[in-house]
């Protein structure tokens, strides 16, 4: 009868054979190639063209590759605990080992992907680094850059491997691997600023950096730089900025990481005398087992349970890198950490509902406001008469809270037909207000079902000093004064940021929140006696340039390429009793392009001039 209770240690040739085992039964299962299917579908069809992928896409692509790694070791390892005793009597270190080498199998099939997609990506002329005509270049990924997808590919491995040595059940591995790939990683997605993959040690690619208005010569500029024309998304010049640096850092990171779950894998230290080859010319003498007296071996037994506690060790361990990993600070977009604080504590705050079109100085205005310590914004409309649409704001709506650190509010969306003597805005600013600015990351805000002026109307019975701050056309406020006038009539105040009245025109509009629908703002300032009181904030009446404190706050692009904070001047207007200092009352009429003209005594109130350093210290309270 033959015991396999103390098996004799195996050589190195039972070794690989027991690894080749593992590495056959790991290519016939199909998570693998169901991986490289969905990432080849993703290569060729997420990406614009080879020759304008971004490297982030490039990543983000092979994410199913990995995880089909990591589900099929994961699947033949559990499956193949107890077959692999009793086939092959070897020791349990051994054993690891040898899956270990079975599992560089799958990490030599995503290195072929990949030199697949270089190839691609060089037949195409590589990856666009520069939009200037003329100065156009190209380039091609680095070796660190190509390294990272197949060190991912080895961690997946070890992570899978990881996962069965902890859990032992294959049905509870691939649960485990799927919230720490999926749950945890989305902690990531959801707070970073920046792309990302669900395994977040992927954070390398071209940084966007701003150097020059869209006024300035391009001539000027080094020649060694890799510019990026000012275009739809963005009205600057942009450097672009390749740190092959930060890749091989990252390298290293994951070899240290893949190397600390591999270990985790094997029970014992394994014997590595036993893979060196012998010094040459001598052969290696026989060895004999080690034997330790009987009261050392008493000594150094392991307590009753010592096995299920490391497993438990190992697996607080296991979560814990990768909740580390997933769980980083958002970074701004010149590759640095964000430079934002905690939310302030709220005390008696507020109540206030924002109604935005999204534009640039929107998202300014409205980080300030959701973190201000005395306002709570308690509810978002979206104007879909000024620069996005419905989706496009949720979008990007849920990008900036999550940049800011702030949760979900509930959110309504605005009809999208204007008045009739509305304008739409320009092409191109709408486009570039779809893309966010920059800004990526966390889920859309929940979108309310009923729409922006009944869910306003709402919140006043919930919140009776609510406020109302409308930063974009006024399509919706004109909608909730017509449709709930008693809900109206309750809110506490109005802030309303539109028209002009003596700047000069910008395509065919004096000031564009008023000339999007002018007979909407004309119904909100009309006063009917039982209106709230109205606070309006002009163009004119807005500071130049950008805030210091804004320029410093970890907004990233939001807070480049433009000179003048609209809607952030309106937000310090709101909060700031001193811009009482330079108002007047009236009644005001508004033309179609936004002009503003007084037309007699009223009790709308016109701020003609915010000072900077009260929108540069509001922006310091909320964006430190």
């Amino acid at each position: 009868m033959t015991t396999l209770t103390s098996p004799a240690p195996p050589g190195r040739r039972a070794v690989l054979a027991l690894a080749r085992i593992e590495a056959l039964r790991l290519v016939r299962h199909p998570a693998p190639w169901l991986g490289i299917a969905a990432s080849a579908w993703m290569l060729t069809t997420t990406n614009d063209g080879w020759a304008t992928a971004e490297y982030q896409g490039y990543l983000a692509a092979l994410t199913p590759l990995w995880l089909g790694i990591a589900v099929a070791v994961v699947g033949a390892g559990a499956r193949g605990l107890v077959p692999l005793a009793e086939a092959a009597p070897v020791q349990e270190t051994s054993r690891a080992v040898a899956r270990l080498l079975g599992g560089g199998v799958l990490v030599l099939l995503a290195a072929a992907v990949v030199l697949a997609a270089r190839i691609a990506l060089g037949a195409t002329g590589g990856l666009r680094l520069g939009d200037e005509p003329g100065r156009t270049e190209h380039a091609v990924y680095t070796l660190p850059e190509l390294l990272q997808p197949v060190l991912l590919a080895a961690f997946a491995v070890a992570l899978g491997l990881a996962l069965v040595r902890v859990v032992r059940s294959r049905p509870a591995a691939w649960l485990l691997l799927l919230v720490l790939w999926f749950v945890v990683g989305a902690v990531y997605w959801a707070w970073s600023s920046r792309p990302a993959t669900f395994l977040t040690p992927v954070q390398v690619q071209p940084f966007y950096v701003g150097v020059a208005p869209a006024t300035a010569d391009p001539n000027g500029f080094p020649d060694a730089w890799l510019l990026a024309a000012p275009n739809d998304y963005q009205d600057y010049w942009a450097r672009l900025v390749v740190s092959p640096g930060v890749a091989g850092a990252h390298d290293l990171y994951l070899v240290g990481l893949t190397l600390l779950l591999a270990a985790t894998t094997v029970p014992r230290r394994a014997p590595l005398r036993r893979w060196l080859p012998p010094p040459r010319g001598r052969p290696r003498a026989p060895r004999a087992p080690r034997r330790w007296p009987a009261r050392r071996r008493r000594r150094c037994r392991a307590p009753a349970g010592a096995g299920a506690m490391r497993r438990r060790a190992a697996a607080v361990l296991l979560a814990g890198l990768v909740a580390l990993t997933a769980c980083t600070a958002p970074y701004d977009d010149d590759g640095g950490p964000g430079g934002l604080s905690a939310v302030p504590v709220k005390r008696d705050p507020r109540p206030v509902v924002v109604d935005t079109d999204l534009g640039r100085d929107d998202l300014a205005a409205i980080a300030v406001l959701v973190r201000h310590p005395e306002v709570e914004v308690v509810g978002f409309t979206i104007a879909t008469t000024g620069l996005v649409g419905c989706a496009d704001g949720r979008r990007v709506l849920g990008a900036l809270l999550a940049l800011v650190g702030v949760a979900p509010v509930t959110t309504a969306c605005g009809r999208d037909d204007a008045g009739p003597d509305g304008r739409a805005f320009p092409a191109p600013w709408r486009r570039q207000a779809a893309g966010g600015f920059g800004l990526t990351g966390g889920a859309p805000l929940p979108q309310a079902p009923v729409p922006a002026e009944r869910l306003v109307a709402a919140l006043t019975s919930s919140y009776p000093r609510l406020e109302l701050v409308a930063l974009g056309p006024l399509t919706n406020v004109a909608a909730l004064r017509a449709a709930h006038p008693d809900e109206y009539a309750r809110l506490r105040a109005v802030h309303v940021m539109a028209g002009s009245r003596s700047g000069p025109a910008v395509a065919g509009a004096v000031e564009w929140n008023a000339a999007a629908d002018p007979s909407a703002l004309r119904e909100v300032l009309s006063d009917d006696g039982v209106a709230p009181p109205l606070t309006l904030v002009p163009a004119d009446a807005v500071p130049q340039g950008t805030p210091p404190a804004l320029a410093g706050a970890g907004l990233g692009q939001v807070a480049e390429g433009l000179d003048t904070w609209w809607d952030l001047a309106a937000a310090a207007a709101f909060l700031d009793a001193s811009a009482d200092l330079a108002a007047e009352r009236g009644a005001w009429s508004v033309a179609p392009d936004g002009r503003l003209s007084r037309a007699g005594d009223g009790r709308v109130r016109l701020v003609n001039q915010v000072p900077a350093d009260v929108v540069d210290e509001l922006c310091r309270t909320s964006l430190a």
